[in-house]
Formats: C-alpha cells, structure tokens, sequence
C-alpha cells in the first residue's frame, strides 16, 4: 500500500522539460517587444511635452490692404502660406480670414 511514491514533480507521468533556448528566446523577445513599444511612445511623447508648449512669435499690427496671406508669405517666404495662415489663425483664436487695420496679430516664426 505504502510502497509506492507519489512523484509530485511529474504527475501523470509528463517528465518533459522546456529546453532552456525556448525560455531565453521568449524572454528576449518579450524584452524587445517592450523596448520597442517605450521607444515608440516615449519619442513622440516625450517630444509633445519636452518644450515649453510655446512657440516663438513676431508680434505684428494689421496695416491697410494687408491679408492674413500676404502676412504669411511676408514673415514665412519659403513656407506654405495656407500652413501659415492655419498657424496664424489658431495662434491669435481668429475663426475667419477677416482682420482690421490697426489689429495686433502673433505671427509664429518658426
């Protein structure tokens, strides 16, 4: 009756092991998979939050004839003015193309 042994390791009788190479390949992947995942979301993230949330602006009062594209083009040459004008608009809280002469206006330079 007692002669026996309950072999609590293996019960059933499975004595298989797990090669060591199939541990150390998921835990190198799992590493991997986790390092990437921080880089992917630290780099765009840590961008969003590394500045000041401020960008560099020219100050500038609205003269006659003056439109928010000749502005554009005027501080910002080489770029897209309808970028610059989106830039503008958001910049100073307008909601339309309309400005008035004497109107201070935040151009960002940058």
């Amino acid at each position: 009756m007692f002669d026996q042994t309950l072999d609590l390791e293996h019960p059933f009788g499975h004595h298989r092991q797990m090669p060591r190479t199939s541990v150390r390949r998921r835990r190198i992947t799992a590493l991997l998979g986790a390092s990437l995942l921080l880089g992917v979301l630290t780099g765009p993230v840590a961008h969003a939050f590394s500045g000041t949330g401020r960008t560099a602006v020219r100050h500038y009062v609205v003269r006659p004839g003056d439109t928010l594209w000749s502005i554009a083009h005027a501080a910002r040459p080489a770029a897209d003015p309808r970028i610059v004008i989106d830039q503008i608009q958001r910049t100073n809280a307008l909601s339309g193309s309309s400005i008035v002469p004497g109107q201070p206006l935040a151009v960002p330079v940058a």
